[in-house]
């Protein structure tokens, strides 16, 4: 799953929570774009579900890299 943590309706954050809650994250990588400083509280509870963050502006290659090296790992079953 590539998403933004901007976005129109509902925020990357909100986005990733529900997911949890969804048990999506339990065999799906997450990879956040962002041109948001990465810091605080509101973050924790999402750290543990994503396998990669790239901040914007970003070169496509990097995006590209990023999905290779996720595709790569083995699967990972994560229950919380």
């Amino acid at each position: 799953v590539i998403t933004d943590l901007m976005m129109p309706v509902m925020d990357g954050i909100e986005t990733i929570k529900k997911m949890t809650i969804d048990g999506f994250t339990d065999d799906n990588s997450i990879i956040v774009l962002t041109a948001k400083r990465i810091q605080g509280e509101e973050f924790n509870d999402i750290y543990p579900y994503i396998a990669d963050f790239i901040t914007k502006p970003f070169d496509i290659s990097t995006l590209l890299n990023s999905v290779k090296k996720i595709a790569q790992k083995p699967p990972v079953k994560r229950r919380y």
